[in-house]
């Protein structure tokens, strides 16, 4: 009888980039519960996954055992750190009640922090305990769902998230699902010079310009304002940044006039990359690239991106609009919707991953060349019950990641589709 060599490994036998293969399909969570510790060689094969934890999606008990086991032999050497606050609370408790005012200590090296799925109290308690990080310069907030009962509430969170970490902080970003905030400067001495960077959702233009006054030493702003302003403030428009260099505005909720554009860019004289997404009711002078040349060119641009839907273009001469935009050094297109009531305006090349658009747009060959290569997130309303239109689309976005449908046929604008494409 012939005998065979035995082809079976050991998984420690396994060359370190098959190891860190097989990590690739775990959570860092799994990783560090699965390997750390066992060894020094699977210790180290690991060690990336010491410096970036992901604490999300973590059964309960294996989430005490990571904090109260392995965080205190790897947390001097996590560099960001990802925190959920899943299960009602229970999560971000359960760390708080482990590290609580030793948390800087516990983490001394921390570079970023991620919040996901806060509530406006657990962040508050959270915050509470955020202080004395020497390299803590960066929070992400992922998610945050908050209703406010008065001012003094709004007020007193969003302060306090701009002073984290004893005002250490330079950059703080609320991803696009996060509580749209209003913004009110009771105390007219106060302000927060540390903050450089920041990506935020606003009530309304009113809080755009009560934030540039607060914020005096912005670099990038990254702002989407949900509403139109009941009355137009006009009085903080005389103090400029003259930091600010990237600035992005987003707001397709709110019906904008070229004065209101104007206010905001007299306040940021220096900025070198713009990028506009607005939506308007008839204001001809947005569509004009005259009056925005004339407008712009007193700016230090270096790249300008631009997108405008405008819901009624009944006075648009659509024959000569593009001959308005040659002074501009690139190329712009304007497209009329199906009923002929509403047309969009943008600039090449198309910048914007995350757009709101009416379909039957969507599905103009010329805009789909356009957008398709970059958006990432696409909401489509106006789509009929077949569904089926939307199959064109979606071949041509290499990158989406969301996609979004209103429904139109006897379905509520409350609801649409959701999907997720991978």
């Amino acid at each position: 009888m012939s005998s065979f060599p035995s082809t079976m490994s050991h998984f420690e036998e396994l060359p370190d980039e098959i190891l860190l293969l097989i990590c690739r399909y775990l959570s860092s969570v799994d990783v560090l519960f699965s390997f750390y510790g066992l060894n020094y060689r699977l210790s180290q094969t690991i060690s990336g996954y010491c410096r970036h934890v992901v604490l999300a999606q973590v059964p309960f008990k294996r989430f005490s055992f990571i904090c109260s086991s392995i965080f205190p032999k790897i947390g001097a050497n996590i560099h960001s750190l990802t925190v959920s606050n899943e299960w009602t609370g229970v999560l971000s408790k359960v760390f708080l009640d482990q590290f609580g005012e030793r948390m800087s200590l516990a983490f001394p090296r921390l570079k970023r922090l991620t919040l996901t799925a806060f509530i406006s109290k657990s962040l508050t308690l959270f915050l509470d305990r955020l202080q004395n990080f020497t390299e803590l310069f960066e929070i992400t907030i992922n998610g945050l769902f908050a209703k406010f009962e008065d001012t003094n509430e709004a007020e007193n969170l969003l302060n306090q998230i701009l002073s984290a970490n004893n005002n250490r902080l330079n950059s703080i970003i609320f991803n696009a699902s996060t509580t749209a905030f209003p913004v009110y400067t009771k105390n007219n001495d106060l302000v927060f010079e540390n903050i450089e960077k920041l990506h935020i959702q606003l009530k309304s233009i009113n809080d755009l310009h009560r934030l540039l006054t607060i914020l005096p030493r912005l670099v990038c702003l990254h702002i989407t304002v949900h509403r139109q302003s009941s009355d137009f403030d006009e009085k903080h428009q005389c103090i400029t940044v003259p930091s600010l260099k990237q600035f992005h505005l987003q707001s397709f909720s709110n019906r904008w006039i070229l004065k209101e554009l104007t206010s905001i860019l007299k306040r940021i004289p220096n900025v070198e990359e713009l990028s506009i997404e607005i939506d308007s009711y008839a204001d001809i002078g947005l569509v004009d690239g005259h009056q925005m040349f004339s407008l712009l060119s007193i700016l230090p641009l270096k790249q300008f991106n631009y997108f405008l839907r405008l819901e009624d273009s009944s006075l648009v001469d659509h024959t000569n609009i593009l001959s308005t935009w040659k002074e501009f050094n690139q190329e712009f297109v304007c497209l009329k919707n199906d009923d002929e009531n509403s047309s969009i305006l943008y600039s090449l090349p198309f910048r914007f991953p995350n757009l709101i658009l009416q379909c039957s747009l969507a599905k103009n060959k010329v805009f789909s060349d356009s957008y398709a290569p970059q958006v990432r997130l696409l909401y489509l309303f106006g789509v009929s019950k077949h569904v089926s239109e939307i199959f064109s689309i979606i071949p041509k976005c290499h990158r989406l990641d969301r996609l979004c449908l209103q429904i139109n046929e006897n379905i509520p604008s409350s609801k649409y589709l959701v999907l997720f494409i991978n």
